[in-house]
C-alpha cells in the first residue's frame, strides 16, 4: 500500500470514528499504555487528561477486570490515589505505585507480578490483594502495619514468617501456596477469617489462639489431629451468638477429637478425610441450646456407615452432604432422619444405596490391583456434578484407602497399582469410543481426566491409580 492511499484510510477511519463520536484512544504522553490511558480518562470523564487532572484522581477501578493493562506508567502521578483496583489485568511491574503514600485500598489480583517491593512504604494501606499472581517473598509486606485484610492465595509463597508482625490482620487469605507452617498466625489475635487451604501443613498447633474467628479454612493440607482449634468454637458465655465456619476438607483426618466443644460452629466441612464415626458431632449438635446451630454439614467422601444419632439433632440441619459413604440410605432410620430434615425445610445430598465391593456385580464392572488395598463403593445412578459436556458410560466409582489398625490410611506403595473400569455394551450403542477416558473427581468437585485407551474386546479402561476419590468413565462430547 502507498502512503497516500495508506494515509487516505486512515483519515477516513478517523474521521468516521469523530462522526460517530466515539473517542479513539491511544497512548498518551502521561500514559504510555493505551488501555491505562483510556480507563483514567473514562473514569474523569475527560477526552484527555492533564497531568493536574490525574494529580487530583482519588479512585481508579477497572470494574469487570477486562482493561488489559500491562504499563503502570504515569499512574505516579495520581499523588491522591486512595483506592486503586486492577485485578484481572497484565501488570508486572508494580514501581509507578512506590510514592502513593495516600493509598488505602489497593486490589491487584489476577496479574502477573512478581515482586511486592515497590509497595513497601505504602503505609497508609488498610487492604492489599496480591492474590493470583507470582509472588513468592512476602518479606517487602511486612512494615505494612494498618494492614486489615491480605490476600496472597495462589502464589508460590513457602514462607509468611515476615507477617508475624501484622497482628492487625483481620482477614488473611493465604490459600493455594507452599507453606508447611502456620506460626506467623499464631499472634494474629485479631483474624476473624482466615484460609489456609490447599497448601502443605502438617500442624496447625499455631491457630490456637485466634479466639475472635469467624471463617478457618484449612481444606487441602497434611494434617491429621483437629484438636489444637477445638477451643476456637466454644461459646464465650451464654449469650454468645458469634457463629464459626470450619472446613478441614481432604486431609487425614480419622477422628474428631473435642468437636463436641465447638458450640459456635454452625457450618462444618469434613468430607473427604478417613472419618467413621460422628459421634462427637451428635453431641456437640446436642448441646447447642441457642443460636448459633451446626445447621450446614458436610460428610462426604469418608467412611461413615451410621449417621441414625442424627435423628436426635434434625430440626436444626439445613444440608447434610453424605455422598460416598457406606450409608444404607435405605434403612428405616436413615429414612426418618431425611424425612425430619426435609420436612423442617432442609437438603439431603446422598447418594442412592452403595454397594461394597465384595459384591460380584460390582467387581465386574471394577479391578484394582497392586499392594495398596482399597474400599470400593459405587453410587448407583448418581453422577456427582458431572459437566454437561461429559456424557456417563459407567457407574461413579469412589474409591478410599484401608485404614491400618491405628485408624491411619497406609502410605502410598513404591509402585501403585492399577485401576480398570469397564462399560457395559449395552451403552456403547453411537459412542466414540476414541473420546472415552476414565476421569477423576477429587475433594474440590472438579473432574480431571485421567487418561487410558479404551479396550474394544474387553469394554475396558486401565490407568495408574494414584488418589482416593471417585473415578468414572466418561465420553467427552
Amino acid at each position: 500500500m502507498n502512503l497516500k492511499l495508506s494515509t487516505r484510510i486512515s483519515l477516513g477511519v478517523s474521521a468516521s470514528v469523530l462522526a460517530f463520536g466515539v473517542t479513539a484512544y491511544a497512548a498518551s504522553a502521561i500514559f504510555p499504555d493505551a488501555n491505562l490511558n483510556k480507563l483514567v480518562t473514562e473514569s474523569m470523564g475527560k477526552k484527555t487528561v492533564t497531568a493536574a487532572d490525574v494529580a487530583s484522581l482519588g479512585y481508579l477501578s477497572d470494574y469487570d477486570g477486562t482493561a488489559k493493562i500491562k504499563s503502570l506508567k504515569g499512574l505516579e502521578k495520581a499523588t491522591n490515589l486512595g483506592s486503586l483496583n486492577l485485578n484481572g489485568n497484565q501488570i508486572s511491574d508494580l514501581t509507578p505505585l512506590k510514592g502513593l503514600t495516600k493509598l488505602e485500598y489497593l486490589f491487584l489480583g489476577s496479574n502477573q507480578i512478581a515482586s511486592a517491593a515497590p509497595v513497601s512504604g505504602l503505609s497508609k494501606l488498610v487492604l492489599l490483594d496480591l492474590s493470583k499472581n507470582k509472588v513468592t517473598d512476602v518479606a517487602p509486606l511486612k512494615s505494612l502495619k494498618k494492614l486489615q485484610s491480605l490476600d496472597i492465595s495462589n502464589n508460590g509463597v513457602k514462607d509468611i514468617s515476615p507477617l508475624a508482625s501484622l497482628t492487625g490482620l483481620q482477614i488473611f487469605h493465604a490459600g493455594g501456596n507452599k507453606l508447611t507452617d502456620a506460626n506467623a498466625v499464631a499472634g494474629m489475635s485479631k483474624l476473624g477469617e482466615l484460609d489456609l487451604s490447599n497448601n502443605q501443613l502438617k500442624s496447625i498447633k499455631s491457630l490456637q489462639n485466634l479466639k475472635n474467628a469467624r471463617a478457618i479454612l484449612l481444606g487441602g493440607n497434611k494434617f491429621s489431629d483437629l484438636s489444637a482449634v477445638t477451643a476456637l468454637g466454644a461459646k464465650k458465655s451464654v449469650t454468645d451468638s458469634t457463629y464459626l465456619w470450619l472446613d478441614v476438607k481432604q486431609n487425614g483426618l480419622s477422628k474428631l477429637s473435642g468437636i463436641e466443644k465447638m458450640t459456635r460452629l454452625e457450618q462444618l466441612d469434613v468430607s473427604f478425610n478417613q472419618l467413621t464415626d460422628i459421634s462427637g458431632i451428635v453431641k456437640l449438635m446436642q448441646a447447642q441450646k441457642s443460636y448459633p446451630f451446626l445447621s450446614q454439614l458436610n460428610l462426604s467422601g469418608n467412611k461413615i456407615a451410621d449417621i441414625g444419632g442424627l435423628s436426635q439433632v434434625a430440626r436444626n440441619i439445613d444440608v447434610l452432604n453424605i455422598k460416598g459413604n457406606p450409608v444404607n440410605i435405605s434403612s428405616p432410620t436413615v429414612q426418618k432422619l431425611f424425612k425430619q430434615i426435609e420436612l423442617n425445610g432442609g437438603t439431603v445430598v446422598a447418594s442412592k444405596p452403595v454397594v461394597k465391593d465384595s459384591k460380584a456385580a460390582v467387581m465386574k464392572l471394577i479391578t484394582v490391583t497392586g499392594s495398596e488395598k482399597y474400599d470400593i463403593y459405587y453410587s448407583g445412578g448418581t453422577y456427582y456434578n458431572i459437566p454437561v459436556s461429559l456424557n456417563p458410560m459407567s457407574f461413579v466409582f469412589s474409591l478410599y484407602k484401608s485404614q491400618n489398625e491405628d485408624g491411619a490410611a497406609a502410605a502410598n506403595p513404591a509402585k501403585p497399582g492399577t485401576l480398570t473400569l469397564k462399560v457395559s455394551q449395552a451403552l456403547l450403542y453411537n459412542t466414540n469410543s476414541a473420546k472415552l477416558a476414565i476421569w477423576y473427581q477429587g475433594g474440590d468437585n472438579k473432574w480431571v481426566k485421567v487418561g487410558g485407551t479404551f479396550d474394544k474386546a474387553a469394554h475396558t479402561i486401565t490407568v495408574p491409580l494414584k488418589n482416593s476419590g471417585n473415578y468414572a468413565i466418561l465420553e467427552s462430547k
